[in-house]
């Protein structure tokens, strides 16, 4: 079976941007992933014991990582973005869109977009990665059931894509690979963890290319990371005026190519 672990970024008041990540790959790889990222956050050389990784906090020193000083917050954020190039088979996945962009739309565009349950930044996104998640399972691993987990939130956020979830599974193309409901896991869970430094970082980045005066500092990254991550965004996964006014001349007259268009409309 194939999980996709996925994180939200952006998601706070007067966020200028919104961003869902995350990974998608085998269960025995994942697994795998599990005993080396652990082995990184139990290390005897940290200032303390960390029980989950949480990238805001490691990089703005909060909470767990108050005691901590620079060099030891970027050594283990640095060990662990290693841990995650050990394993290339994981697609990073990733959509993020800019919401003053999506607001601006015109009223009848997004009223098409909410009949189709993409009315609002956060649920576009969710739209969008599950395309890639959909997509890339069929394109790597053909056949294989997907599992999607997101992280423990609010009752309200969690219905809000468990909907979304069974609107992809029972009304769009390949949909029925997807399992029957997703998941939400703690953060404890170290491919949530991961998810949460791919989601984190994308968002730095999208916010460094459309609002460089505003972005809030990140830590910089190895290079390979970095190109994974400029490449979910100059891969089409950030949508800014230009990327949506593209994308919605081709909603508009229903393009049966559009990856998520429901199955009738493939079949017409």
């Amino acid at each position: 079976m194939l999980i996709s672990y996925a994180d939200d970024s952006g998601t706070h008041k007067q966020a200028k941007i919104v961003c869902l990540g995350g990974f998608l790959g085998d269960a025995d790889e994942w697994s795998s992933l599990d005993d080396q990222w652990n082995a990184v956050l139990n290390k005897p050389e940290w200032p303390s014991a960390i029980k989950a990784f949480h990238t805001v906090d490691c990089v703005q020193q909060d909470k767990e990582f108050r005691e901590w000083s620079y060099a030891e917050r970027l050594a283990i954020f640095g060990d662990l973005v290693n841990v995650i190039l050990a394993f290339p088979n994981l697609r990073a996945l990733g959509a993020a869109v800019v919401v003053d962009h999506f607001n601006n739309l015109s009223l009848s565009d997004l009223r098409l977009l909410a009949e189709d349950k993409k009315g609002t930044p956060l649920a576009f996104v969710f739209h969008l990665m599950m395309q890639e998640v959909i997509s890339q399972g069929y394109k790597t691993w053909p056949g294989k059931r997907i599992g999607v987990a997101f992280e423990n939130s609010d009752l309200t956020t969690e219905a809000e894509f468990r909907d979304l979830y069974i609107d992809y599974r029972d009304g769009f193309y390949r949909g029925d690979c997807l399992m029957p409901s997703p998941a939400f896991l703690p953060k404890s869970e170290s491919p949530l963890q991961a998810a949460d430094i791919l989601a984190y970082s994308t968002y730095q980045i999208a916010m460094q290319n459309i609002f460089p005066t505003d972005y809030v500092p990140h830590f910089n990254v190895i290079p390979l990371f970095s190109r994974l991550l400029e490449g979910i965004i100059h891969d089409g996964g950030l949508y800014d005026a230009v990327a949506l006014e593209s994308l919605m001349k081709r909603v508009r007259t229903g393009d049966p190519s559009l990856i998520g268009n429901k199955k009738k409309r493939i079949q017409e």
